[in-house]
C-alpha cells in the first residue's frame, strides 16, 4: 500500500503535460514491443514453416527410396526363386541347342567367363559371333533367348560385311548363379 501512495502523490506532482508525455512513451513502448514479439513470432513461423518443407521433402525422397528398395527386393526374390528352380541350368548347353536348331554349327564360336558379382552373385558370361547369318535366323536367335527367363543379353553388335548380303552377329549373354558351381 505504501508502494501506491508514493505512486499516487508522484503522480500528482506532475503537471498534465508531463503526464500526457509519459502517457505516449508508455504506449510508444507497448507499441513497439507488441510489435517486436509479433515480428517474433511471424520470423519463427517462417522458420518452421521452411524446416516443415525441408522435411516433408526428405519425407517423400524416402519414402521413394523405401518403395524403390521393397521393388528391387521383391526382384530379388524372384530372381531367386527362378535360380533356385533352374539350379542345373548351363548357359553353353542352352546356347547349343539353339545353334543346332538352326543348323549354325560351324559358323558360331563362342566363349564363356565368370565373374562375382558385388550383389553376391555368379554372372557366367558367353561371349558369341555368329557369321554369315540372315536377319531372319538373328531375331530368332534373339527370340528363343528371351524366352529363357533367367538368361539376359548384355550386349550386342551386328555388323554387315560389304560384299556379302548376309550379317555378322557378336553378342554376350549371361545368366545369374547363387553360388559358384563348376560347369
Amino acid at each position: 500500500m505504501k508502494f501506491l501512495n508514493i505512486l499516487q502523490e508522484r503522480l500528482a506532482s506532475f503537471e498534465k503535460k508531463e503526464i500526457v508525455r509519459f502517457g505516449f512513451i508508455y504506449l510508444a513502448v507497448c507499441v513497439v514491443t507488441v510489435a517486436g514479439i509479433i515480428g517474433y513470432y511471424v520470423y519463427s513461423l517462417q522458420e518452421m514453416k521452411g524446416k516443415i518443407a525441408l522435411l516433408n521433402k526428405s519425407r517423400n525422397s524416402i519414402q521413394t527410396i523405401f518403395t524403390q528398395y521393397q521393388v528391387v527386393k521383391q526382384q530379388k526374390n524372384k530372381v531367386d526363386e527362378a535360380l533356385k528352380q533352374n539350379s542345373k541350368f548351363n548357359i553353353v548347353r542352352f546356347f547349343q541347342d539353339i545353334i543346332q536348331k538352326k543348323s549354325l554349327t560351324n559358323q558360331t564360336t563362342t566363349k564363356v567367363s565368370r565373374q562375382q558379382l558385388p550383389n553376391g552373385y555368379l554372372e557366367e558370361n558367353l561371349q558369341i559371333v555368329i557369321n554369315q547369318i540372315d536377319t531372319k535366323i538373328m531375331c530368332e536367335i534373339l527370340y528363343e533367348i528371351q524366352q529363357e527367363s533367367i538368361v539376359y543379353i548384355v550386349s550386342i553388335d551386328v555388323t554387315k560385311p560389304n560384299f556379302v548380303k548376309k550379317i555378322n552377329l557378336s553378342m554376350a549373354i549371361a545368366t545369374l548363379r547363387a553360388e559358384e558351381q563348376s560347369t
